[in-house]
């Protein structure tokens, strides 16, 4: 984000403004015939003005403002160039520094319009955790800044009283020394004076070498310009620059690791992988920042690096991954319950907003379209059925809309759908989806006969006819890595989607692209979760299937299960439907190619078997 840059530059905007005012005599020697102490005056406290409104107002009413008055001072700093500006109150050179640092000033200026920065108080109480880490950074780019620009005397004037900056102590300093002396004060009070000019002249340098770097997300300065994680990297390598690796290049999985949570999230638009139809979608970022463990001190938000699980480095120590364990940064939009945390161990990708995927984010948005290419191949890789099941992914619906769920296999692409329960051959075969896909099976449009459907990477492909051909409905619910699940929620004889996600249901009402419109945990993330309606009532609720014992629960909100039995073991797949005639959606087993059904909710023996299919271990889902 370009938040905390766009502070800066409107603080330096105010520092400038305020040295006209206090001492108008070197603009006006600068500006010639034309100048006088008022003109010089009144032109400060308009650039007093402008700053205060950038810092108050944020940069979409003013930035364009911010950003015309910096390309004003790199156009006058070309005509001065080699003599004095009248900068800061002093006598300064002008030099090629002031022209890159006026017009990377316009530049930030722009960039935070197109991000809508807000204002800096805005900005504090979005997150009072991170408001003094934020405060001192700015206080200390605007010292930088200052600082860099006013580096040398102009050998014009002889009355200045401006000294040259020649060492990181300031000897006989005047006033304006002794105003970054106090800004210095302020934002680094645990710091000694020579440790924050040394900080200072580092920010400067980031922001006058590379501004675009500086720009574009959390870090420090010193990546910005080329941080290695101590390896010898060349300062190409993604390890070098600035940003966190991907949580599945890591640990295996695009999730938070264990000892890390959702600490924050950013969008990006324009890069195509989230996109629907052809209709652009953001992509989604989710930083996992580590927990704390006990006994630790935390400094503005932020506990030391020896009290978290992992080490700044590389990711996987190689220099060709992005660095891992090492930014103390929080957008902090998630688990604001959580006030200390440690530095960002990974990054989770995500085309679903992160309000959905993990509860505890909220909807404040941040953008930050630079990383819209960021990308791991591991981010694409979809679960292989043929793991799980070999011989197909069974499922069970009532094909012929005859009253009597029968089975199905779903295997590469192809469906083998029976509808009798006296095994042999498959009545109906036909091609919908491909490899990899993950089979759902409902009542799509409410003519009283299931039909079939895929789920791949959170997009639901429909057909309304056990048949092959085009898909009739197609919509975005769900990411990669969900548990796809269909229900009747509403009670009106139309099955829509619901996925699963570490035992956060999320149901959607309609056969369209959009958030869920109700969540609720019920179970573990390492349940089998099924729907249906098990009580006859017209709706479809929430089961569970754990190593052989079936939970339950006859509404869909939070609570314990109304009902829990055992059938079943460890290994087998579960399933669920109106088996029976005049009977709710009763259980049933699959093993091997064996099918095992049951007449009741309840602790038993299977009441009917029969083999249908070839072999079949777990399903697609787990």
């Amino acid at each position: 984000m370009a938040s905390g840059p766009f502070y800066v530059i409107s603080v330096v905007l105010a520092i400038a403004g305020a040295a006209k005012l206090r001492r108008p005599e070197p603009t006006v020697r600068a500006l010639g015939t034309v100048g006088s102490p008022i003109l010089v005056r009144l032109l400060g406290l308009g650039e007093l003005a402008v700053a205060i409104a950038a810092l108050s107002m944020g940069a979409q009413h003013v930035g364009w403002l911010v950003a015309g008055v910096y390309l004003v001072f790199a156009g006058w700093s070309w005509i001065r160039r080699t003599s004095s500006c009248g900068c800061f109150g002093s006598d300064a050179e002008v030099g090629a520094v002031h022209i890159a640092a006026n017009g990377a000033s316009a530049l930030v200026a722009l960039v935070a319009v197109a991000t809508s920065v807000p204002g800096l108080y805005q900005a504090l109480a979005a997150n009072w955790a991170t408001a003094g880490s934020l405060l001192a950074g700015v206080l200390t780019g605007a010292a930088a800044i200052v600082l860099l620009l006013n580096r040398s005397r102009s050998p014009i004037s002889p009355v200045t009283s401006f000294r040259v900056l020649e060492t990181p102590g300031l000897e006989n300093p005047g006033w304006m020394e002794r105003l970054m002396e106090r800004t210095a004060h302020a934002a680094q009070t645990a710091v000694s004076r020579r440790a924050f000019l040394g900080r200072a002249a580092l920010v400067g340098t980031a922001l006058a070498v590379h501004p675009g770097r500086y720009l574009l997300r959390p870090g420090t300065a010193y990546a910005a310009i080329c941080d290695c994680q101590g390896l010898d990297c060349a300062c190409g390598s993604l390890c070098c620059d600035g940003y966190t690796e991907f949580c599945c290049t890591i640990y295996g999985e695009n999730s938070c690791p264990p000892g890390s949570i959702a600490a924050g999230w950013w969008k990006a638009d324009g890069s195509g992988f989230c996109d629907v139809d052809g209709v652009p979608q953001p992509r989604y970022y989710i930083d996992c920042n580590a927990e704390c463990t006990g006994g630790c001190t935390c400094v503005n938000g932020f506990c030391d690096s020896s009290c978290v699980f992992c080490t700044c480095e590389c990711g996987n120590g190689e220099c060709g991954n992005r660095k891992a364990c090492c930014t103390k940064f929080r957008y902090g939009q998630c688990n604001q319950d959580t006030t200390c945390i440690g530095p960002i161990v990974c990054r989770v990708i995500t085309c679903v907003p992160p309000w959905v995927w993990d509860p505890s984010c909220g909807t404040t948005s941040a953008t930050d379209n630079h990383t819209a290419f960021h990308d791991a191949a591991c981010l694409h890789v979809e679960p292989d059925p043929s793991e799980f099941a070999p011989g197909g992914v069974p499922v069970l619906g009532d094909w012929n809309g005859d009253g009597t769920a029968t089975p199905g296999i779903f295997r590469d692409g192809a469906w083998y759908l029976s509808n009798s329960l006296a095994g042999g051959p498959p009545d109906l075969v036909f091609a919908h989806g491909q490899s990899g896909d993950i089979p759902v099976v409902g009542d799509w449009n409410g003519d009283g006969r299931d039909t079939v459907g895929v789920f791949r990477s959170g997009v639901w492909f429909l057909r309304n006819e056990n048949s092959a051909g085009p898909n009739d409905i197609q919509f975005r619910f769900g990411d990669r890595g969900d548990i796809p699940i269909v229900g009747d929620w509403s009670g009106d004889n139309i099955d829509t989607p619901g996925i699963v996600r570490a035992g956060i249901w999320h149901l959607r009402y309609s056969l369209t692209s959009g958030l869920a419109e109700h969540s609720f945990p019920f179970g573990l993330p390492t349940d089998y979760p099924l729907a249906a309606d098990f009580n006859g009532d017209g709706f479809a609720s929430p089961g569970l299937f754990r190593d052989g014992t079936w939970y339950v629960r006859n509404r869909n909100d939070f609570g314990p299960p109304d009902l829990q039995f055992a059938y079943g073991e460890a290994g087998d797949i579960p399933l669920v439907g109106k088996w029976m005639n005049e009977a709710p959606a009763l259980p049933l087993i699959v093993r091997a190619a064996e099918w095992h059904m049951r007449d009741s909710l309840s602790t038993g023996p299977g009441t009917l078997k029969l083999s249908y299919g070839t072999r079949a271990n777990a399903p697609a889902t787990r």
